[in-house]
């Protein structure tokens, strides 16, 4: 009886190993894509959490203050050269240590995409959300020798004026003025001199929270056309 040929197994080739491996990759980094989005969804969700809770903090801090928001920094003692036309002023004390007291956790104060810094939340400078001072706080003219800029005034002369904080009615629009930004440049986040915010902390756009308590995911562009319609009253009581 003859003997049947054995059957040869044929083996992958280079090329079918290299075409697999290849495909594996394309889904491994599809995958890595998908997993990376998931875990900034979540850090956005616990920042825009973060910023509720500081503007529950700041509504209940106006509650206590006449209805008055705090200030960006507390006034500084030191003498400027009157050289500057406009010469800023910050003191140690910022809007993070005025409400403080009533948030629950110094972990709202710090945003999870963001490197964690110094825990010192009485310095503004130390958290990881700007203050919109140009829309929550004003200038009036120092009365106490305390101040936080120099100012040349319209007759060309320099005064001392010194940052109070806004009353919550004077707000022209609660729901289009934003309290707190998702980003640690203070000059970017409502400087008078440099206009809105800018902050990208989350995929190009970051969180803000508003002076109606809501919260909202915005972009720069988004939340500039937003503050130009606000139509709030101006911080400096004249064009410096």
């Amino acid at each position: 009886m003859p003997l049947k040929p054995t059957a040869r197994l044929k083996g992958f080739t280079l090329v079918e190993i290299l075409v697999v491996i290849a495909v594996m990759s394309v889904f491994a980094a599809a995958l890595f894509a998908v997993f990376a989005r998931v875990r900034e969804a979540g850090r956005r969700t616990v920042c825009a959490s973060n910023l509720k809770q500081l503007a529950l903090g700041m509504q209940q801090y106006i509650g206590d203050n006449s209805g008055t928001y705090p200030v960006m920094r507390g006034p500084s003692g030191a003498t400027p050269s009157e050289a500057n036309r406009i010469y800023a002023m910050t003191g140690p004390l910022g809007w993070s240590y005025s409400i403080a007291p009533y948030i629950g956790s110094d972990q709202n104060f710090h945003c999870p995409s963001q490197p964690r810094r110094s825990p010192e939340i009485h310095l503004s400078s130390q958290v990881d959300y700007t203050f919109n001072f140009s829309a929550l706080n004003q200038l009036v003219p120092s009365i106490d020798g305390s101040f936080h800029y120099i100012v040349r005034q319209p007759d060309g002369r320099y005064g001392r004026f010194s940052m109070r904080g806004r009353g919550e009615a004077d707000l022209a629009a609660p729901a289009k003025t934003w309290m707190n930004a998702d980003t640690t440049d203070i000059n970017a986040g409502g400087s008078p001199l440099q206009g809105a915010a800018g902050a990208t902390a989350h995929s190009g756009s970051a969180n803000h929270s508003f002076a109606d308590g809501h919260t909202k995911w915005l972009t720069p562009q988004g939340i500039k056309a937003m503050e130009r319609s606000a139509g709030n009253p101006p911080f400096f009581p004249f064009s410096p």
